[in-house]
């Protein structure tokens, strides 16, 4: 069975080493959008992404019955333009969702409770409200799904709780 994993949670909260170390234990590649800079952008970009990239990488995904590891995917649209106030469509992101779920996709939300460093995206004071959005999102998500706290830094421990996930 394929494995199809979207690692979610605020900026800071390891998942792009995760990701990295993940796809080097399973042999999963895994996929980092180059527009994750444009999280609190108003252009269009972000929305073209949702309407047209997002489609295509799942429509892909399916039809050739792959495994994918995405450090972050349509729930962080969903996120983010609550928090920073972007016009975006919630229906579409409900309809992806649902779209994972039928794919056995899983989801994985990596927290910390503090921001612990200064991040050039982020600014503390938004630091909850995401937090709270994401919060928010794992109501609304038909997918399995995990929360892990990353604040420990022990990357040996949050591996292996994410393998035994998997193999849920």
């Amino acid at each position: 069975m394929r494995k199809r994993i979207i690692l979610e949670g605020p900026d800071g909260c390891s998942k792009t080493t995760i990701a990295y170390h993940l796809s080097k234990m399973t042999s999963i590649p895994h996929y980092q959008s180059p527009h994750r800079h444009l999280i609190n952008d108003k252009d269009v970009t972000l929305f073209n992404i949702l309407k047209y990239g997002i489609h295509e990488q799942l429509y892909l995904a399916e039809l050739c019955d792959v495994s994918v590891i995405y450090d972050r995917f349509f729930p962080s649209e969903y996120v983010y333009a609550r928090v920073y106030h972007r016009a975006t469509d919630f229906d579409l992101i409900e309809r992806y969702d649902k779209w994972w779920n039928r794919m056995n996709g899983i989801m994985i939300f990596l927290d910390k409770p503090n921001l612990d460093k200064v991040d050039h995206l982020v600014m503390p004071e938004m630091y909850q409200n995401i937090r709270h959005e994401y919060e928010n999102y794992k109501l609304f998500t038909s997918c399995k799904h995990i929360t892990i706290d990353t604040s420990d830094q022990d990357l040996d421990k949050q591996l292996l709780t994410i393998i035994s996930f998997l193999k849920e």
